[in-house]
C-alpha cells in the first residue's frame, strides 16, 4: 500500500471522533451502518448481516466498483476515487473509514468483470489476489471485518440493536431481501410497500379518522414519499428518513414537513366557517426523502442544514396532498367532519 494512504488510515485512526462521533457506542454502531451503506448504495436486491464470535460478516449481490489506480491503492477500501465518474458516490469514504478502524478487514467481490480477495490488518493490505472473469459473472461482495478494540470501547451489546436497524432498512429498502444471523436468531425482513407496511406499524396504536393520504414525487432531484393521517389524540407524531436513514437531530426537510402539513390544516378549514382549528386531532405519518446534494451539520451526519429543502418539501408536501384530497372526494368530506368534533365536559355527579 502506498505511504500516501498509510498517512491517510493513520491520520483516521488518530481522529476516530471526527468520523465516527466517538469511540463509545454510537461511534462503533456509525462505523458498521458505513459498511451496510456501502452495500446499500450499490442497489443490491438481497443483504445478510452476521455476528459471530465478534465478527461481522455482510453478504450482498452489490457491486463495490472495486478499482485499482496507477498508484496501487484500492477504491473504496484505500482511497476515494480519484475523479468523479459514473460509478462515483460522495459517501465512498466509508470503505476507507471501515477498512481503518477494522483489527482485521475481509473482501471478496466480483466488480467490472474482476474478482477480488483483498485481506487488511489494521488497515494496511497484507494480500491482494485479482482474478478476470467474464461479462456473464454476477456482482457480489463479502466483506467481513473485526472492530478495532483499540479503537473502540465497547465490549457487549444487544442483539436487537442489529435486528432492529435490519428491519427499518427493509421497510425503507423494499426491493431487499435482508436476513439477520446473531447468536443463533435468524430473521428474514421484506416489505414490498416499503413506508406504507411500515405506516400500519407504526400508526396501529391510534385511531386513524380517515383513509392515509399516500403521494410520491419526485421534482427538482427530491424524491419524497408520503404517508399520513388525522388520528384521535392531540399532537402530531411524524417520522422522517433521508437517504434511506435518520438525521437524528432534524434539520430543514423536517421544517419542510412541519410547514407543509400545516398549509394542509389552513385549506382543509378543518375549524368550518373560518373558525380556527383547535388541533383536538393530531397526525401520525412517515416520509422518506432521497435528494443527492446533502448538507450535514456536523460530521457525524446529526442534522441537515440545506436551506432549499425547506421551501422545496414545504411546496411539495402541501401541493402533492392536496392534489391527492381533490381526488378522493369522500376522504375531503370527512377529514372536514372531523373539525365539528369537540372533546364534552366531564358530567357533573
Amino acid at each position: 500500500m502506498s505511504n500516501s494512504n498509510l498517512t491517510y488510515i493513520e491520520s483516521v485512526q488518530e481522529r476516530p471522533a471526527m468520523y465516527i462521533g466517538s469511540k463509545d457506542f454510537f461511534g462503533l454502531v456509525h462505523y458498521i451502518v458505513g459498511a451496510v451503506n456501502l452495500n446499500l448504495r450499490r442497489q443490491p436486491t438481497y443483504l445478510t448481516f452476521s455476528l459471530a464470535n465478534g465478527r461481522f460478516t455482510i453478504e450482498s449481490d452489490a457491486d463495490l466498483r472495486v478499482e485499482q489506480y496507477d498508484d496501487g491503492t484500492l477504491s473504496p477500501f484505500e482511497s476515494l476515487p480519484k475523479q468523479k465518474s459514473e460509478y462515483w458516490i460522495d459517501a465512498d469514504y466509508d470503505g476507507t473509514v471501515l477498512n481503518a478502524f477494522s483489527a482485521s478487514l475481509s473482501v471478496e467481490a466480483s466488480s467490472l468483470q474482476r474478482q477480488w480477495a483483498i485481506e487488511y490488518h489494521k488497515g494496511c493490505r497484507e494480500s491482494l489476489h485479482i482474478q478476470e472473469a467474464d461479462a456473464t459473472t454476477k456482482p457480489y461482495s463479502r466483506i467481513s471485518f473485526v472492530p478495532d478494540p483499540a479503537i473502540f470501547k465497547v465490549k457487549a451489546f444487544s442483539p436487537y440493536n442489529f435486528h432492529s436497524y435490519l428491519k427499518r432498512l427493509s421497510f425503507l429498502n423494499p426491493d431487499v431481501r435482508f436476513g439477520v444471523t446473531i447468536d443463533g436468531r435468524k430473521e428474514e425482513y421484506h416489505f414490498a410497500n416499503g413506508i406504507r407496511d411500515m405506516f400500519e406499524c407504526v400508526s396501529s396504536p391510534y385511531q386513524l379518522l380517515h383513509e392515509p393520504i399516500h403521494f410520491r414525487v419526485t421534482e427538482d432531484n427530491v424524491d419524497i414519499e408520503l404517508i399520513f393521517a388525522f388520528q384521535s389524540w392531540k399532537g402530531d407524531v411524524c417520522w422522517s428518513f433521508i437517504n434511506k436513514g435518520r438525521a437524528v437531530e432534524g434539520g430543514t426537510h423536517e421544517t419542510g414537513l412541519a410547514a407543509g402539513l400545516e398549509a394542509i390544516r389552513a385549506k382543509l378549514d378543518m375549524g368550518g366557517d373560518g373558525v380556527m382549528y383547535d388541533r383536538n386531532n393530531g397526525i401520525v405519518g412517515i416520509m422518506s426523502l432521497s435528494y443527492a446534494d446533502i448538507t450535514w451539520s456536523g460530521c457525524i451526519k446529526a442534522k441537515i442544514k440545506n436551506p432549499e429543502l425547506e421551501p422545496l418539501v414545504e411546496r411539495l408536501v402541501t401541493r402533492e396532498s392536496s392534489k391527492w384530497i381533490e381526488e378522493h372526494p369522500q376522504v375531503a368530506a370527512e377529514i372536514k367532519e372531523i373539525g365539528t368534533f369537540t372533546f364534552p365536559e366531564a358530567a357533573e355527579l
